[in-house]
């Protein structure tokens, strides 16, 4: 990527300084259910290591908050890039591919997960229907990065070479949500989506009450006597920096 459209990406920009706002708005509640958080990730977690071809026992680990759009280190930097989760929420996800390009050195390896097909998602899908139904509006709403932004194996992978990167591929990983109940399921999905904690947060009661009925109704085909198994589908896409 040009340095000018690195420089255009690190801009202040309305829309992603709002996107930031949202997410970090339902950071304390990521914080409090890390636990099941890390517990449910663990298997695309597992599959973006071996993805990348990380070695395990690395003992020189440090953790720090950077921008995706803009990543805030010297070019070819890291031997390895992984981001679970985060590539489908910028606005510009081919300027993130192309920043984790820069800071890879030649030979490095990337590896990013999105959410498959909101259709074989509805753990999440479903909250968001509800919510449709309930407002009257699409939720999320439309042309805005959201979960479902990089659904298809073809758009992850397009974007990935559009950033740079080679030897793209593209695979997919069962990631089921288990809840005991459906009390535990609306306890944990609508408090860690961003778009929707707000905006449940600003409706009057009935129209919770509302939402949460309607939430149980489209559930009501994964409930077992073991409780709510849910299906969910994470698509990891994988890539080297040639040279």
């Amino acid at each position: 990527m040009s340095r000018m459209s690195r420089t255009a990406a690190s801009e202040p920009d309305p829309l992603r300084a709002a996107l930031h706002t949202m997410w970090s708005s339902v950071a304390p509640n990521w914080v409090e259910r890390a636990s099941a958080v890390d517990e449910r990730g663990r298997v695309v977690a597992t599959a973006l290591l071996d993805a990348a071809a990380v070695e395990r026992g690395l003992t020189n680990v440090a953790t720090r908050c950077l921008d995706l759009e803009a990543i805030d280190l010297p070019d070819e930097q890291v031997d390895v890039v992984v981001c679970r989760e985060g590539l489908m929420l910028v606005q510009q996800p081919a300027v993130a591919a192309a920043e984790a390009r820069r800071v890879l050195v030649p030979g490095g390896r990337a590896a990013f997960a999105v959410w498959g097909a909101r259709s074989d998602n509805p753990w999440l899908g479903s909250l968001f229907d509800a919510l449709s139904e309930v407002t009257g509006s699409p939720v999320p709403p439309e042309g805005l990065p959201g979960p479902f932004s990089l659904d298809q194996p073809t758009l992850l992978a397009e974007v990935l070479r559009t950033g740079g990167l080679d030897e793209v591929t593209v695979h997919e990983v069962a990631v089921p949500l288990r809840c005991d109940s459906f009390d535990q399921w609306w306890g944990l999905v609508p408090s860690l989506a961003g778009p929707v904690a707000g905006l449940l947060a600003a409706m009057a009661p009935d129209e919770v009450e509302a939402v949460r009925a309607a939430s149980e109704r489209h559930l009501a085909a994964f409930v077992s006597s073991q409780g709510y198994v849910v299906p969910g589908v994470s698509l990891v896409g994988s890539a080297r920096r040639a040279v």
